[in-house]
């Protein structure tokens, strides 16, 4: 009985010491002892310190041991010092700077698509002749009209490209030439003369019925495309490139409305005629003989020709100015003749010595 009740005793003992065991506290032969809940002091856990905004230090490079060459390593090219054909017009919102190599090459594209055909009057009725002496009259229609530069070539470049497209009685000569005029007026300027206005340079020969038709016919032989780049256009930017004084400037566009005249030059392509005057109009208003000095890097960017690219045609220009003085088609050197222009048709610089020295030589054909 003691023995019973010195169990019981003990047991309460450790009951009162320890509480009441949880249900796994009876697997084992050992009692575990482990302070009360009460006892058991909670203490912050404390939060690591961070690095985070510590900067990251930068190894050290060693500078004086030399880099291993790699294949993957990316040379980059030095750019040129030299300014580019572009750069006195960077800052025109008007000359589109950033796109003007794109516009560029797609007037060249187009400038191939619509090439004219060497002779192509050959088995025409039409003869050079005529045809000079229709852009001759086109040239007083146009300063009568005041229209732009590009309105008069856009004009003679559709009477020539129609020419090639198919034939024409010289009877109907004078319609074309009015039709091409009136259609180019639509498509260039914003002022558009009235159909009457083109019977009356016409002295009412044709009627306004005769016009009309003889339009629709030039836009379905030419596929309604009319964005030809025109040789006015490529002079004006090369003599931006270059620099043109006013008296160079208004030289390169006489010579260049001379060429209009000239039918053997009619194939040849637009930016290189441009090229070749620009570069001429350079050597006579400076009396420069050696051209190819004046042919630079950066005009070469610009217009993508070397000096010998537009070489052969320099001697047929320099006899076209030798020869206007004689020639019966005189519009436009009375209209070059003005004060507006610097009077350049009359000037003496025409008869430069690089003219002289192209005019020697091989003779050149001439349809004036």
């Amino acid at each position: 009985m003691e023995g019973k009740e010195n169990a019981r005793n003990r047991a309460n003992t450790k009951q009162a010491v320890f509480g009441q065991r949880p249900a796994f506290g009876e697997i084992g032969n050992k009692c575990i002892s482990r302070p009360l809940s009460s006892q058991i002091s909670l203490k912050p856990v404390e939060k690591p310190k961070s690095n985070l905004l510590k900067p990251l230090e930068k190894p050290k490079a060693n500078l004086s041991k030399p880099l291993e060459k790699s294949n993957s390593l990316k040379v980059k090219k030095v750019e040129s010092t030299e300014p580019k054909p572009d750069d006195n017009c960077k800052d025109d919102p008007q000359m589109v700077p950033e796109y003007v190599t794109d516009i560029v090459k797609n007037l060249l594209f187009n400038e191939i698509e619509c090439a004219i055909k060497e002779d192509f009057l050959a088995d025409h009725l039409i003869k050079p002749n005529m045809r000079s002496k229709l852009i001759d009259w086109l040239v007083t229609i146009c300063g009568t009209f005041k229209v732009g530069d590009e309105t008069f070539y856009i004009t003679v470049d559709l009477i020539d490209r129609y020419l090639q497209a198919g034939n024409i009685v010289k009877e109907k000569l004078q319609l074309l030439g009015a039709t091409a005029f009136y259609l180019a007026c639509k498509y260039e300027e914003i002022y558009v003369p009235y159909i009457e206005d083109i019977r009356y340079i016409c002295n009412d020969i044709y009627k306004a019925r005769e016009i009309l038709e003889l339009e629709r016919s030039i836009l379905e032989k030419l596929e309604f495309r009319l964005s030809k780049p025109t040789k006015i256009f490529f002079l004006k930017r090369y003599s931006n490139v270059a620099k043109l004084s006013a008296k160079e400037y208004h030289l390169s566009k006489y010579i260049l409305e001379l060429v209009t005249l000239e039918y053997h030059l009619a194939h040849v392509r637009p930016s290189l005629l441009a090229a070749g005057v620009c570069c001429l109009s350079m050597g006579i208003a400076r009396d420069e003989i050696d051209l190819q000095a004046l042919w630079t890097t950066s005009m070469i960017q610009c217009s993508s020709y070397e000096y010998h690219d537009f070489r052969p045609v320099l001697r047929p220009l320099a006899h076209l100015i030798q020869k206007i003085e004689l020639c019966k088609f005189q519009a436009s050197r009375q209209k070059f003749a003005s004060p507006k222009f610097c009077k350049i048709s009359t000037s003496s610089i025409l008869m430069a010595p690089i003219v002289k020295k192209l005019i020697v030589g091989k003779k050149v054909t001439s349809s004036l």
